[in-house]
Order: C-alpha cells, then sequence, then structure tokens
C-alpha cells in the first residue's frame, strides 16, 4: 500500500508532516450527536442555526446522484479484474475514453474490447510493431491503462509494459494521488527505489507531466490514507466529489464528503457521531501501524526465501511435509551453520548470516505475523534464540500451529486466541469456475481484511488427493474488499494475485478466514 497510511503514523488528528515535505491538516469533522430522553429513548440533536453544518448535511448540499448504470455495472465486474491483476483503485467521475485518431487505430481498440482472447491479441500487437505512439493511442484511455470490460482490462494489466509504450528519457506516472518520475534506464523505467517499475490498471502515465494534473476520479488508496477506513464504498456521485460510507477496522460505517480539489483527492468531513470518532481513527492508526510491520516482515521473508519444508530426497510415496523444520530448529539452537535431513545437507542461515527456517504453507503466515510484532530468530553472530516482540502467543503447545487441519479445530473452541470465519457453501467456488468465482470471493470480502489468513481447500489433481493451503492478505481492493495481493510460500514465498496463487491446484476454494488477536 503506497505510503503503508502515513497520516496513520502520525498522532491521530493531529497535522504530521508526509514524505513528500507537505502539511497534512487535521480533517475537520462535522457530525450530528444523539440526545438521550429520560426514558432511555435518543432523539437527534438539531445544531443551532448558526452551528458549523454536519458532514451529512453537507453531503446533501452537494445534491450527487445515484452511481449510473454504467458505475454500477463497473463495480459489478471488478471483481473479475481484481482477482487476476493489480489496480491502482479509482473512482472515476469521468469515464477515461480512448480516442484513437485515425480509423485503423480505432479499429484495433475495437477488435482488441471485443475479443475472446484479449491477452494474446495485445500481445501479437505489442510484437507486431514498434510503432509507440500507434500503441498509445489503442491501448491508453486519457492516458490511463484502462478498460470497463473484465477481459480486456486483464489483458493490459498482463500484457502492457512502460517501455512498450514510449522510450524516452523518462515519463510521469500518476498513481495513488502521487506523480512519480520513471527513469529510463537500459531496457526498463525504474521507481525511485530503483526496482523496475511495473504498470498497474488505472495507472496514468505521459511523457508531459502536465497531462497528468486533472485527474478524472478520485483516489482511493488517498482516501484510505487521510481517513485510516478499511472500504470506501460510493454511494452518490457528482462531478467534482462523492459521497462515501467508509468502513473501518472496527467495523463502524460512516458517511463522508470526498472531492477532488485543485486535483488532489481529498476528504472533507466524516460523518456519525463525534463521541466515538476519535477512538475509530485511533483504533485504525494502531491497525494501519501493526499492518505495516506485517508488510515489512512479509516482504523480508520473501526476500530471504526460505525453502518450502519438503526433503528435497523424500521417498516417492512418502508425505515428509513439515519435517525440515525440527531438524533445522535443533541444528540453529546448537549454533550449527548447516544440518543433514535424509542425504541431503541444508543451509541453517542465508548468505548475509539471516537465519532461513523452513516453512510449509502456514509457518509463512505465523512467521508473517509473530515477525511483524519483533519476535524472530536471531542471526548467525548472535546467541541463538528469538527476540521478545509484542506478541508472542504461538509458542504455546496449545496451539497447533503446524497442522491446518488442527489449527481450524482449534480455532473454532472456545479458548481459541483466533477468529474463525467460514465462508458460506454456496461460496465455497473453485477457481476453475472463471468469472462465478470472482463473484464469490465479492460476496464474501465483507470478512475478509489486511493481514487475514485465507484457508483453501480441495482436490489437488497432482496426487488426487484433498490439500489446504494458506494465503496470507496483503492488500485489498477499497472499494470492493476483494482481496488483490496475497502471499503465500508455494515453493518460496511471493507476492502474487488471488488466480496465482491457486492456479497450482484451481479446484480449490476458499473456505475459511482465520483472524489474529
Amino acid at each position: 500500500m503506497r505510503n503503508v497510511l502515513l497520516v496513520f503514523l502520525c498522532a491521530a488528528l493531529l497535522a504530521c508532516e508526509t514524505s513528500a515535505g507537505t502539511e497534512a491538516a487535521p480533517l475537520p469533522i462535522e457530525t450530528t450527536d444523539a440526545g438521550a430522553n429520560a426514558d432511555g429513548s435518543v432523539t437527534d440533536v438539531i445544531p443551532a442555526a448558526d452551528a458549523a453544518p454536519t458532514c451529512e448535511q453537507r453531503i446533501a448540499e452537494r445534491a450527487f446522484e445515484a452511481p449510473t448504470s454504467r458505475q454500477a455495472a463497473y463495480q459489478r465486474a471488478l471483481p473479475e479484474v481484481l482477482v487476476h491483476a493489480r489496480v491502482d483503485p479509482v473512482l472515476f467521475l469521468a469515464w477515461p475514453d480512448a480516442r484513437p485518431r485515425t480509423a485503423s487505430a480505432a479499429a484495433l481498440r475495437a477488435a482488441l474490447e471485443a475479443s475472446r482472447h484479449a491477452s494474446r491479441d495485445v500481445r501479437r500487437l505489442i510484437t507486431g510493431t514498434r510503432d509507440r505512439a500507434l500503441l498509445r493511442e489503442v491501448l491508453l484511455s486519457d492516458g490511463y491503462l484502462f478498460s470497463d470490460r473484465p477481459r480486456f482490462a486483464v489483458a493490459l494489466s498482463a500484457a502492457v509494459n512502460l517501455t512498450d509504450l514510449f522510450d524516452a528519457p523518462h515519463v510521469y506516472r500518476a498513481r495513488d494521488g502521487v506523480i512519480d518520475v520513471l527513469e529510463r534506464e537500459g531496457e526498463s523505467y525504474l521507481e525511485l527505489d530503483g526496482s523496475i517499475a511495473r504498470l498497474r490498471l488505472n495507472d496514468r502515465v505521459s511523457e508531459d507531466e502536465s497531462a497528468l494534473t486533472g485527474p478524472l476520479g478520485l483516489e482511493l488508496e488517498a482516501v484510505r490514507e487521510q481517513s485510516g477506513a478499511l472500504r470506501t464504498i460510493p454511494t452518490a456521485i457528482g462531478t467534482g466529489g462523492a459521497a462515501m460510507d467508509l468502513v473501518f477496522p472496527d467495523d463502524s460505517r460512516r458517511p463522508a464528503l470526498v472531492e477532488l480539489r485543485e486535483g488532489s483527492t481529498e476528504v472533507v468531513c466524516i460523518g456519525g457521531a463525534t463521541s466515538t470518532l476519535e477512538v475509530t481513527r485511533l483504533d485504525a492508526q494502531r491497525f494501519w501501524a501493526r499492518h505495516a510491520a506485517l508488510v515489512s516482515a512479509a516482504t523480508a521473508l520473501v526476500e530471504e526465501s526460505p525453502r518450502f519444508d519438503e526433503p528435497t530426497d523424500e521417498p516417492e510415496g512418502v508425505q515428509e511435509d513439515g519435517a525440515l523444520r525440527p531438524a533445522w530448529a535443533l541444528a540453529y539452537l546448537g549454533g550449527e551453520s548447516t544440518f543433514t535431513y535424509g542425504t541431503v545437507e541444508y543451509p541453517v542461515f542465508d548468505r548475509r548470516g539471516r537465519a532461513l527456517p523452513p516453512e510449509v504453507c502456514i509457518d509463512f503466515v505465523f512467521d508473517a505475523w509473530e515477525r511483524g510484532e519483533g519476535t524472530w530468530y536471531r542471526g548467525a553472530r548472535q546467541e541463538p534464540g528469538r527476540t521478545q516482540g509484542a506478541l508472542d502467543p504461538w509458542q504455546d503447545g496449545a496451539i497447533p500451529r503446524r497442522s491446518l487441519t488442527s489449527l481450524l479445530d482449534y480455532a473454532e473452541g472456545e479458548d481459541s486466541i483466533l477468529d474463525r470465519y467460514d465462508v458460506p457453501s454456496e461460496n465455497r467456488v473453485a477457481l476453475t469456475e472463471g468469472p462465478e468465482y470472482a463473484q464469490a470471493v465479492a460476496r464474501t470480502a465483507d470478512a475478509f481484511r489486511e493481514g487475514d489468513a485465507l484457508v483453501i481447500y480441495g482436490l489437488r489433481e497432482q496426487d488426487m488427493r484433498m490439500h489446504h493451503h494458506a494465503l496470507l492478505v496483503i492488500r485489498t481492493d477499497p472499494m470492493t474488499g476483494v482481496p488483490m495481493v496475497v502471499a503465500d510460500n508455494q515453493g518460496r514465498p511471493h507476492f502474487r494475485s488471488l488466480v496465482s496463487a491457486m492456479q497450482a491446484a484451481p479446484l480449490r476454494a476458499i473456505h475459511h478466514r482465520l483472524r489474529r488477536p
């Protein structure tokens, strides 16, 4: 998540300095509180004539309209894109239009939008022409990598790179409310941190920075950063702003007014009862700070790339998954640099001296949870053992942390520290069902949030056996709630889309959600 919600790493409701060096002032909060009558009933307090209008009143003054049929259709179809691709979440107030200048370019765009094999046809177009101006004309819409047709949108995400569209020394990209300059080096454009820049859907790109200063929509990630909300659900839309329902980590839901002001997305006010708003936002501050630490921990695991806990020389027909970690732990605590299991020798540390415990799928989830709280194995040049973080309940022998079947049974018990949610049977849809899989995830999305573990279950065709697998939710789409980025360790740890994580066994479906305390 861009800037990992910098606003909420500062004190709640106080001004703070962002990484860009600008002042982020507290949001003006106007609400109508309720008053208690003598009999215990509640009556809304009517503001005095000279009182500032409430947020609800300010929303009403805008005379926004309900989302159009096109906007509603776009939102319904969006999950079919989100399970495949990363998207810069934008609520478009005006639709980006492809504006081909020639009949041939218009015909190409129309053919791609209608194609049943859009990914193949987009790749053929890119490899078949060196005319970058033509590719921009066909593949971009008002500078956005955008389509409201799911098949074509997925194709754009999978096939289009910045170097397909540009060869200038640098280009500008608008994403999450920020305009970045991307410098070309060799065959790639680079992010500010030196990593290769990738295009996401709804990114807006140009060789001319001024072309990006008039956005066509509200940046929903900016809304999350300013408010601390998990979800940003549009309820009414106008030409310069929208009314939204914001859903917070404490499960409260509040109306908000969000507007485009001087080209930037701004949360103007948040409604609801003022008496509980500060508590809600302090809770959101803690949630997002904790999630930022979890993302850092998961990123470290992806970088270190511990092996999956399956012996290299596992005998045919014998299941030894999970056997390496106990052997690794004995060697680690004994101060050894390697350990042997079967006939194979394995490292205890990586080349930089970092502990490298083998992981089954649920180990990856617990390791990220623990490490995000500050509990982790010390390095090679330190005393063997674990640092003591803010939370380390997982060593309790009552928690069966290495078996998903046993862990699910534990999470169902009254003494469990984990919260378990079971996906309704009608929403346990396999990946092979295509669009229906995505819609089933969307129907369940209210139960998912960043930091959750998703448990998938079903038949794995490689051995014709039923298998569990665990995924860690890294980022959800703020409008639909659909998990957009997950992390797991099939083979080695990776960040990926839901489809990528489930392709190894596409007959499986999401069955459960586990949430840590």
